[in-house]
Parts: C-alpha cells; structure tokens; sequence
C-alpha cells in the first residue's frame, strides 16, 4: 500500500509539472503526453529519473533514498508477481524483516518529498 501511495503523489507531481510546461492545444499522439510518460517509461524508471528532470537540488531526495525506494518497488514486484528464484523459492521469502522496514521506511520518506514537492508546484501555480 505504500509503494501504491508512492506512484499515486509521484504520478499527481510528474502530471502538474508536465501539464505546466508542455504546449496547449496539443492533438493526435501528442494529446495525452503528460499521461503517457509514466506509462511509457514506467514507474520503476520514472522514480529514479524525477527527482533529477523536475526537483530543484535543494529540494530534491539523495540517490541512496531514490535506490532503497526502488528496492521497495522490487519488493512490491515480487510480492505482487509471486515472483520465485532459480530454486522455486518466493523470492521475497528470501527478504528479511529488516530489509522489508528499511525498503517500507524509503517509501514513506520518498513518499513525503514528493508530496511536498507537489503541493509546493500546486501553490505556485495558482491552482
């Protein structure tokens, strides 16, 4: 669930800030880009890009919180896919406690940058 929160304010933040700066009026293939970027690109790699396309540095969370979070969405992967290793193990059977709270912990702090992020764009932008 909060790797679910995290792709829910990550998407709301990367939608805001491609709506601000992507032309109007657009048609065709052109009319949903904004929607399309994560889709596209997925969220796994669209997590690891956004801090550096769209957040000021000051602002932006440290490469070490970007990389536990995505161990967290790997974990969320495995569970969601019962995703199983070369010895038919579940592999997030293999995770311990430890690297589950420390992967669920990433989440909740990458979760709050991005909401802070996003309300911050949302207030500047009049809306």
């Amino acid at each position: 669930m909060a790797v679910a929160a995290l792709e829910g304010v990550h998407g709301a933040f990367v939608m805001h800030v491609l709506e601000a700066k992507l032309p109007t009026g657009r048609t065709g293939e052109n009319k949903n880009l904004e929607e399309n970027f994560i889709k596209e690109l997925g969220f796994s790699l669209c997590n690891k890009l956004t801090p550096y396309l769209f957040m000021d540095a000051t602002e932006r969370p440290s490469q070490d919180l970007i990389q536990k979070a995505a161990t967290a969405v790997k974990y969320r992967n495995e569970i969601m896919h019962a995703l199983r290793n070369s010895s038919g193990a579940y592999r997030i059977r293999t995770r311990t406690n430890a690297d589950l709270t420390d992967a669920y912990s990433a989440v909740l702090q990458l979760y709050d940058f991005y909401r802070k992020a996003f309300e911050k764009a949302v207030s500047l932008g009049g809306q």
